[in-house]
C-alpha cells in the first residue's frame, strides 16, 4: 500500500469481447439477416404472438390472486382459531373486538381478491377464445 510500484497484474491487457449473439454490429454467416421477403408470414405470426403476450400477464394475475385467496384464508383461519377460545370474550373483551374486526376486515379483503381472481380468469379465457 506504499508509493512504490504497481503490481505486475495491472499493466495486463484484457481479453477483446466478442459481441454476443444478436448484438449490434454482430454480423454471423450462418443466420443472413431477413431484408422483409416474408412478409405473409410475419403477418400470420403476429396475431398468435399477440395472444400469447396478452395470455402471459393474465396467468400472472390469475396466479397472484390465488396466491392472495391463500393468505387471506390462512389469516381468517388463524383469527377462527383465536376466536374459538372459550373465555376470550369473558377474559379480554379489548382482544376480542380487534380480532372480529381484524376478520370483517380479512373477509372483505378476501371478497376483493376473489373478485380479482374472477375478473383475471374471465379475461383470460376470452383471449384463449
Amino acid at each position: 500500500m506504499g508509493g512504490g510500484r504497481p503490481c505486475r497484474h495491472q499493466f495486463r491487457r484484457r481479453p477483446r469481447r466478442i459481441p454476443a449473439h444478436g448484438a449490434v454490429g454482430a454480423r454471423h454467416a450462418r443466420e443472413p439477416r431477413d431484408r422483409g421477403g416474408n412478409e405473409r408470414d410475419n403477418a400470420r405470426e403476429k396475431p398468435a404472438r399477440a395472444k400469447s403476450e396478452k395470455r402471459v400477464p393474465l396467468k400472472q394475475k390469475i396466479s397472484d390472486a390465488e396466491a392472495e385467496i391463500a393468505r387471506i384464508t390462512g389469516i381468517i383461519a388463524k383469527i377462527d382459531t383465536a376466536l374459538a377460545l372459550p373465555d376470550l370474550f369473558k377474559r379480554d373483551p379489548k382482544q376480542a373486538a380487534q380480532l372480529s374486526k381484524a376478520r370483517a376486515g380479512a373477509e372483505s379483503a378476501l371478497q376483493r381478491a376473489e373478485e380479482a381472481w374472477l375478473a383475471a380468469s374471465s379475461q383470460y379465457d376470452e383471449a384463449t377464445g
